[in-house]
């Protein structure tokens, strides 16, 4: 992992710290009905941009691996694992600090993704239900500007390979962000075919 990770072996400081960003990610979580975010309209100056939240599952055999990332400023929420019962069971859970470059990279290829979005209204992929081998899993990613959001939800399998600009800014962004997040989570150096980006 990157330097300036927190675990939560750590001492009582940051073990209150990781419950905090836990308990900042049980607010602002993908699952429920989230309010309807007003329309993002292409302009000039990207407007700012508070946090960026992705999700990765895919079956495999008898187990459901996720990763699940949440960035907000310059901090990194980081947990992996597998899915029982259609519960998270982390196995590794940090919060970390982004690098500038890492940081200025995905903010980049968010406001690119959230662009290209605006002007083409792509067709995204079903999200899968990871129900057996064959399901093409889920990609969740949840956007939020100063002023308006962006929510996209398909497959894991639609974006490695990708096939249109979307995805491919799609997987780029998820890409940055496993690689701020450190490469090999849970022992993977890559999520069924979406690595971190060199």
């Amino acid at each position: 992992m990157t330097s300036g990770v927190i675990r939560s072996s750590l001492q009582t400081p940051t073990r209150v710290l990781l419950l905090g960003a836990l308990a900042l990610l049980q607010c602002c979580t993908f699952f429920g009905e989230p309010d309807a975010p007003p329309p993002l309209s292409p302009t000039t100056t990207p407007p700012a941009l508070n946090s960026i939240e992705i999700f990765l599952s895919r079956s495999e055999l008898r187990k459901t691996d996720f990763e699940h990332f949440k960035i907000e400023g310059s901090s990194l929420f980081i947990e992996c694992g597998e899915i029982h019962r259609g519960r998270n069971s982390p196995r590794e859970q940090s919060l970390t600090h982004i690098e500038t470059a890492s940081a200025e990279a995905i903010a980049h290829s968010t406001w690119e993704l959230a662009s290209e979005i605006s002007k083409q209204h792509p067709q995204f992929d079903e999200p899968g239900k990871n129900s057996d081998l064959a399901d093409p899993g889920q990609l969740f990613v949840n956007i939020d500007f100063e002023g308006t959001a962006l929510k996209v939800e398909t497959s894991l399998d639609s974006i490695s390979p990708a096939t249109s600009t979307a995805t491919a800014l799609l997987l780029t962004l998820t890409e940055q962000t496993r690689s701020a997040a450190g490469g090999t989570l849970c022992g993977l150096e890559q999520f069924y075919g979406v690595k971190a980006h060199p």
